[in-house]
């Protein structure tokens, strides 16, 4: 059916990533992912409430729509809960 993604469809649009700069005062930063690129993210990336910022060194996972970022989420390890 056209416009219904499998589960692994949706999966490649997930970047496992490490933040490697982020600014509090203007809500943006840079994630370097795992395929080597680094992204520019904004804090409007971010869309669970209350998560405003990131922290250097952090794991996380983006979610890419046409080459945009449209979600970020952290991956909860123990070094960043």
């Amino acid at each position: 059916m056209r416009g219904i993604k499998s589960p692994k469809q949706r999966k490649r649009n997930r970047l496992p990533g490490i933040v490697i700069s982020f600014n509090d005062n203007t809500g943006i930063g840079i994630v370097k992912c795992a395929d080597g690129r680094n992204i520019r993210v904004s804090y409007r990336d971010i869309k669970k409430q209350g998560m405003l910022f990131l922290n250097e060194g952090e794991k996380v996972n983006l979610t890419i729509k046409n080459n945009k970022v449209v979600n970020i989420d952290r991956l909860h390890t123990e070094e960043n809960g």
